[in-house]
Formats: C-alpha cells, sequence, structure tokens
C-alpha cells in the first residue's frame, strides 16, 4: 500500500515540552557577511 497523505505521521509524533517548541519557532537573525557584497 502507498500512502498519499502525511496521516501515518500521527501516530510517530509524541508529546513535547514548551522548550521544543520555542526552539522549532525561533528564527535565526541574519548573517552579516560584507566580503560577500563584492557579488551585488
Amino acid at each position: 500500500m502507498i500512502v498519499d497523505d502525511w496521516a501515518w505521521l500521527e501516530d510517530l509524533v509524541g508529546p513535547v515540552d514548551e522548550d521544543f517548541i520555542c526552539t522549532i519557532e525561533e528564527q535565526p537573525t541574519e548573517q552579516e557577511r560584507p566580503a560577500l557584497d563584492f557579488f551585488q
């Protein structure tokens, strides 16, 4: 049987804690890379 949706994944995911949620929602800051300004 070939599944065509992600419903099977729900059985694999367990409870997550607040630290996990904060980590995955965190946005990294933009890197400053002045050496690459040469290409603009």
